[in-house]
């Protein structure tokens, strides 16, 4: 740096373990893992809700969603199981693979808005202190 130039404290890039660099506080991003857990069970819970109201019509024979009804609801109740399920281990950070692997098949599958939140759930698991916060509670788990 050029003699006479002098930077503010202020706005050097300087961080505290307990504050990133880049925005928020270590609690607000593990606020953002629950939030989006508990996305993920919302979806998986309508899915599954979605899904029984699909099998309950193949029980009415006189629909004509018989056989359908059967097929997409049995159907709707896997993703929506594994969805549930995915955001229940975000909220209690367990099975980190399961939960990136889960967010691939939203980002593939539900276009657009399963773009989104795939891609910001990735983005979530990808960082140091999330992952940390998964070791941390396997370590626990396991001790």
């Amino acid at each position: 740096m050029p003699e006479g130039i002098t930077i503010p404290p202020e706005t050097m890039n300087t961080s505290r373990n307990d504050e990133p660099a880049n925005g928020g506080s270590r609690d607000e991003r593990q606020r953002a893992v629950d939030i989006v857990g508990w996305i993920y069970l919302g979806i998986g819970a309508v899915t599954i809700v979605v899904g029984l109201g699909g099998a309950a019509l193949s029980w009415i024979e006189e629909s004509h969603f018989y056989n359908l009804g059967t097929v997409v609801g049995g159907l709707l109740l896997v993703p929506g199981s594994l969805m549930a399920f995915a955001g229940q281990s975000l909220r209690i950070r367990r099975h980190w693979r399961y939960c990136f692997v889960i967010a691939v098949i939203t980002t593939s599958i539900f276009i657009p808005a399963g773009t989104i939140l795939g891609i910001y759930t990735i983005l979530l698991l990808n960082r140091d202190e999330t992952r940390a916060a998964f070791r941390d509670r396997k370590a626990d788990l396991t001790s």
